[in-house]
């Protein structure tokens, strides 16, 4: 680990940072599977009264953390802390939905386990593939790079990354209300829902990714500076459009994994990520520019996602 980020600084300082977002990550996952319980029982609102305020607050207290403190092994630390409150708040709401003051601890259940499974390790596949999409190209750059060129591209990540995240979180609805219509679903009604998904995020993205392209420059002078601006606003405009495009899979992905079809999704998701990371490998070397335009194989690949979900209908 240590040769593999030697380009982002000194090994003492980087890799503890690592293990703490690691960490993290782990909470995450747990965060995300109360919020996976409550969104199955189609309860999002229980959902938002934690999650909205939370963020608030860790938004927040970030926020005051990092002016007073100025210590990122700290902050890191803070936040790591913060998310694990919030998981507990989600498991407390979740043992009340159902009734069951032990419904949030692990279970080792056989017949629970093989259920989880079957389902599960498609999911985890198409999890591969996404964190694959996600995370190849940074580390990329990180590595070979330096945490200069990270930093720059991070930055324009942070703010491409909402076109799509945005509509995501919006039509997350989509997935247990297919599910809970089941094999009854008609196949028209079916394809008019995706159909009506897809062409709601992509307006959702378009009207986000749009202003920011437009006004690339001025956001980033805004925010970073003028001379940070001059030198990342082709970068910026070209991860909004990344996203933009990103954005056509929405529908298809949650009615794939509400009608059941999760493997054909699992399958084309790890294909593209495995293909995106491997363009991702030749193209580090020619720049962070092009790394971005690399993303635009995943986005492409996995428009394949809509052929997928199509419902067949009889003639």
């Amino acid at each position: 680990m240590a040769a593999f980020f030697s380009n982002m600084g000194v090994p003492g300082h980087i890799i503890p940072v690592v293990a703490v977002c690691g960490l993290a990550a782990a909470i995450q996952e747990i965060d995300g599977v109360y919020s996976g319980a409550m969104r199955g029982a189609e309860r999002f609102d229980l959902c938002a009264k934690v999650e909205v305020p939370a963020r608030a607050v860790m938004g927040a207290a970030t926020a005051f953390l990092a002016w007073r403190l100025r210590s990122v092994q700290f902050l890191f630390v803070a936040l790591m802390v913060m998310m694990t409150f919030k998981a507990l708040l989600k498991a407390r709401q979740v043992a009340l939905l159902f009734d069951n003051a032990s419904c949030y601890l692990p279970s080792f259940e056989r017949s629970s386990l093989r259920r989880v499974f079957r389902f599960g390790v498609w999911q985890w596949l198409q999890s591969t593939g996404t964190v694959l999409f996600s995370a190849t190209d940074q580390l990329l750059i990180g590595s070979l790079l330096g945490a200069a060129s990270l930093t720059r591209y991070s930055v324009c990540l942070q703010i491409a990354q909402y076109v799509h995240m945005l509509p995501s979180v919006m039509m997350q609805v989509v997935f247990p209300r297919v599910s809970a219509l089941g094999p009854g679903l008609d196949p028209h009604r079916g394809n008019e829902i995706l159909r009506s998904v897809t062409l709601l995020s992509m307006g959702i993205a378009l009207t986000l990714g749009l202003p920011i392209i437009f006004f690339a420059s001025p956001i980033l002078k805004l925010w970073i500076g003028a001379d940070f601006a001059a030198d990342n606003q082709s970068l910026l405009v070209v991860l909004v459009l990344v996203h933009i495009a990103l954005a056509c899979n929405i529908g298809a992905y949650f009615v794939l994994l509400g009608s059941g079809r999760n493997a054909r999704s699992a399958g084309i998701v790890l294909t593209a990520g495995a293909a995106q990371s491997g363009f991702a490998i030749l193209a580090a070397p020619f720049g962070i520019l092009v790394v971005a335009c690399n993303r635009f194989i995943y986005a492409l690949l996995t428009a394949f996602l809509y052929r997928a979900a199509r419902f067949r209908t009889r003639v």
